[in-house]
């Protein structure tokens, strides 16, 4: 709640992700409702939060995640931000700190798919294969700051890396926060109505 309702001396010095829905996200579990919520009354009460909040935003967008950040050069104080991209910026300032809020989060994956009329499958399955080898996935890990679904190159990354709790989250942070679930087509019409008005 703190991005939302904050303190004078961040008004106008925080940054959102260009993303409706990540914030309306949040802005839900901010107000103690499930980040899935399909109740009207909860996707409104969230939509406000969103909107209240709009007069002290800098910037609707993604940061830099080199030593050209907004958040090293100071134009920005706070930012919704993911762990992988907090942890980049860190390298070039160690006071930035990634922060979970206290209500929990909105958790996520990355996937790969390869089409099913795809004209290179048998290349994108050798890509697959190649970057799911226990080397390669762990130092793509390391390069990300962010966790490997992979067990085999778990075994192959550092115990600071391992116990990060920006890369993994304890299992209290995992219980305060969720996946998305599929939702209702008339639930997702109106979260996508209220995800442009933010960003409007």
């Amino acid at each position: 709640m703190d991005i939302f309702k904050p303190d004078k001396a961040l008004q106008g010095r925080i940054a959102m992700m260009a993303d409706g829905g990540e914030i309306l996200r949040i802005a839900l579990k901010a107000l103690g409702y499930s980040v899935n919520s399909e109740n009207p009354k909860e996707l409104k009460d969230a939509q406000q939060l969103a909107l209240e909040q709009k007069e002290h935003v800098k910037a609707y967008q993604y940061i830099q995640i080199d030593d050209s950040s907004e958040l090293i050069s100071g134009d920005v104080w706070v930012s919704m931000v993911y762990n992988g991209d907090a942890l980049a910026v860190q390298e070039y300032n160690e006071n930035i700190a990634f922060v979970v809020p206290e209500e929990g989060t909105h958790l996520w994956v990355d996937y790969w798919t390869i089409a099913a009329k795809a004209k290179e499958s048998e290349l994108a399955y050798q890509f697959l294969d190649f970057i799911s080898r226990p080397d390669i996935a762990a130092r793509l890990a390391q390069s990300f700051y962010y966790a490997s679904p992979n067990l085999s190159a778990s075994k192959l990354l550092p115990a600071e890396f391992l116990s990060n709790p920006a890369i993994y989250p304890s299992k209290e942070v995992i219980n305060k926060s969720e996946f998305s679930q599929q939702l209702s087509p008339r639930t997702v019409r109106r979260r996508n109505i209220i995800s442009r008005s933010i960003l409007q």
